[in-house]
C-alpha cells in the first residue's frame, strides 16, 4: 500500500507492475487474484483486473469487497 500523501505519483503503479512481472517470470501462475474495496478497485482495473464478485459491506458498513482476477500472458 502507498500512503495517501503519495497517491498519484506513480509509486503504486511501479510496485504493482514489478510484482506482476515477478509473478509472471516464475512461470507457475496463470492468474493473479486479489480482493480490494470500491476505493481501490479502479486502480486495479487500469491494469486489466476484472471483478469476479462483489460483497456489499464485505469489509464493514459502507466498505464493499471486490474479488478481482488478472490473466497473465502465456509464455
Amino acid at each position: 500500500m502507498v500512503h495517501r500523501s503519495r497517491h498519484g505519483q506513480g509509486l503504486g503503479t511501479v510496485l504493482l507492475q514489478e510484482r506482476l512481472r515477478r509473478i509472471a517470470d516464475e512461470g507457475v501462475a496463470r492468474h493473479v487474484v486479489l480482493d480490494t474495496s470500491q476505493l481501490s478497485r479502479t486502480f486495479f482495473v487500469r491494469f486489466g483486473f476484472v471483478t469476479t464478485s462483489t460483497v456489499p459491506d464485505g469489509y464493514g458498513p459502507g466498505l464493499d469487497r471486490y474479488d478481482m482476477r488478472l490473466a497473465l500472458p502465456s509464455t
